[in-house]
């Protein structure tokens, strides 16, 4: 199979390249999670998809680099490619964690004396 024809055998035949092209643009610029074909084509038994890797490029030339991987194809319906998206760091901060844990127990501490109030109005 011709690199030209791998590329339109994705684009073109398999379900996860129609469904790609239906959300993305080939000049698409972005990073790209790559994942072969599961080798396992029927319903039985386990499934995995292999990671082959984060790529950053234009979707076009991506798609082409792609579906010349070793473990892209299988048994012909070929990977799947998604655009990844990077998750929002949130940076630890010792500080914040010591103010939280004194307002912790503070609010404990308040709560308990509250507890002790309630109960004296309670017996006036």
């Amino acid at each position: 199979m011709s690199d030209k024809s791998k590329y339109q055998q994705f684009t073109e035949t398999t379900h996860s390249g129609r469904e790609l092209l239906k959300k993305h643009s080939l000049d698409e610029a972005g990073t790209w999670q790559v994942f072969g074909e599961d080798t396992n084509c029927d319903w039985g038994g386990s499934h995995h998809q292999p990671n082959l890797g984060l790529y950053e490029g234009i979707l076009k030339d991506v798609i082409e680099h792609a579906v010349n991987l070793p473990g892209f194809w299988q048994w012909g319906g070929g990977g799947n490619i998604s655009k990844h998206t990077r998750p929002a760091v949130i940076k630890v901060n010792p500080e914040t964690n010591r103010i939280r844990n004194q307002l912790t127990a503070e609010k404990a501490r308040l709560e308990a004396e509250l507890a002790r109030i309630n109960k004296s109005m309670e017996q006036l």
